[in-house]
C-alpha cells in the first residue's frame, strides 16, 4: 500500500463538539499530507489521536522524523520541525517551500 492509500484510510476520531470538528481537522491534515506526498515520495505519514481534541501527523523522511503537523485553535496549520522551529500556515499550498 502506498502512502496516499494509507492516508485515505485514516478515520476521524469521535470526540465532543466542544473539542472542535474532528472531521474537518482530519480533512485538512489529509489534504496537506496528500499534497506533500505528491511533492516528495520519500515521506511517510502517521496519524496520532492522543486525546480528545488533539490529533497530529508525524512526518518522516528516510526513517527520520522531520516534523509534526496539527491544526491549532485558530484553524491554522501548525508545523513543528525537529530542529525546534514552529511555523503556522493558512493553506495547504503554503507547505511547498518547506518540503524538500
Amino acid at each position: 500500500m502506498d502512502e496516499k492509500e494509507k492516508i485515505m484510510q485514516w478515520h476521524a476520531p469521535i470526540w465532543h463538539s466542544d473539542f472542535g470538528d474532528s472531521k474537518l481537522e482530519l480533512q485538512i491534515l489529509r489534504s496537506l499530507c496528500l499534497h506533500m506526498a505528491e511533492l516528495n515520495r520519500n515521506y511517510t505519514f502517521n496519524l496520532h489521536c492522543i486525546e480528545d481534541g488533539y490529533m497530529y501527523v508525524s512526518v518522516i523522511k528516510f526513517k527520520s522524523p522531520i516534523m509534526e503537523v496539527c491544526i491549532n485553535s485558530e484553524g491554522l496549520i501548525s508545523l513543528f520541525f525537529e530542529n525546534g522551529d514552529e511555523i503556522n500556515i493558512s493553506s495547504v499550498d503554503e507547505i511547498d517551500e518547506y518540503v524538500t
